[in-house]
């Protein structure tokens, strides 16, 4: 890792992360799809994804 540069990776395995530098580290959530998802699958994650959170809320 190099101080000042950006990491990201996906959700679609089960992994952990460890910080093990004294200068603090920063999250920042997102949510991404991949390139050859169509819109119409988009939009239907979108969907899902509002009502789940509406369930949870």
């Amino acid at each position: 890792m190099v101080w000042g540069r950006c990491l990201s990776f996906g959700q679609s395995f089960e992994h952990q992360a460890w910080n093990h530098d004294e200068r603090p580290e920063h999250l920042s959530g997102g949510r991404s799809v991949a390139p050859e998802t169509s819109m119409a699958e988009r939009v239907a994650l979108d969907i899902l994804i509002t009502e789940i959170r509406s369930i949870m809320a």
